[in-house]
């Protein structure tokens, strides 16, 4: 994560949560509660998908401390099942605000076999399409907003990228490798959905393949040394994170 992409995050949360301590209801001090997907550790024997969730956390740990917000942040570890669980302890622990991460469309599934009415949920990063989250809200899921980046712009914008850079360097046709993050996370759909309009629009690039990485760099660097035994006329891999990406220069 660059440094200017941190201080637009911490700058979103400073906004979100100046938001929650001035709202009519915020007169004593704020519990609030985040469900990250990913690893507390930031060691990469552990954390194989990246340091993304991690920086995150310190970035709203910082903007709590800033506002005098008791922030309560529970990890997952990438295991869906345990999400679950931890969302389902959150909620009986009656927090002033639930965060979450709706990875792999897992949350906005299990909200609504739960009573969140008393709860405000806030989406960060990947929320349910909007079909979903009009369900969940008629449901009488509390779901008061959501803050996420436009992926589908990232996926084409990282396309035409590459491409550029490619051109610059190179008199070869265009043959791209696509390595997803997974195959139902919002941000990974719509990252891979904007890839796909890029190459669509442009008949000098050759799509040669497109899987899933997990967001994982040890899954990228053994699917990208499969895919270049098998198509060595690959010069692009189109990646959906920075682990993804190591893993792939590392092949």
């Amino acid at each position: 994560m660059g440094l200017e992409r941190m201080r637009r995050l911490k700058k979103q949360f400073l906004i979100f949560l100046l938001c929650l301590i001035i709202s009519p209801s915020s007169f004593a001090k704020l519990n609030i509660t985040f469900v990250n997907p990913g690893f507390a550790d930031s060691s990469d024997e552990i954390n194989t998908t990246g340091n993304f969730w991690f920086k995150v956390s310190k970035i709203m740990r910082n903007a709590a401390d800033d506002l005098d917000i008791n922030l309560h942040i529970k990890y997952a570890n990438r295991n869906h099942i345990s999400m679950k669980e931890l969302i389902r302890q959150a909620i009986k622990d009656n927090p002033d605000y639930l965060i979450v991460v709706d990875e792999k469309s897992v949350v906005s599934k299990y909200l609504a076999k739960l009573n969140t009415r008393n709860i405000p949920i806030y989406f960060l990063y990947s929320r349910p399409a909007i079909g979903k989250f009009i369900s969940l809200k008629r449901e009488g899921v509390n779901i008061i907003g959501s803050v996420i980046p436009d992926n589908y712009a990232a996926g084409k914008t990282l396309a035409q990228q590459l491409l550029i850079k490619h051109t610059t360097t190179s008199t070869q046709p265009a043959n791209i490798l696509a390595l997803i993050g997974d195959y139902t996370t919002p941000a990974s759909v719509e990252r891979a959905a904007g890839l796909t309009e890029f190459v669509e629009q442009h008949e000098d690039i050759n799509f040669i393949g497109k899987e899933v990485a997990n967001w994982s760099e040890q899954e990228s660097y053994v699917k990208t040394l499969a895919f270049m035994e098998f198509a060595p006329e690959i010069n692009i891999i189109w990646c959906a994170n920075d682990a993804i990406g190591f893993g792939a220069k590392r092949a």
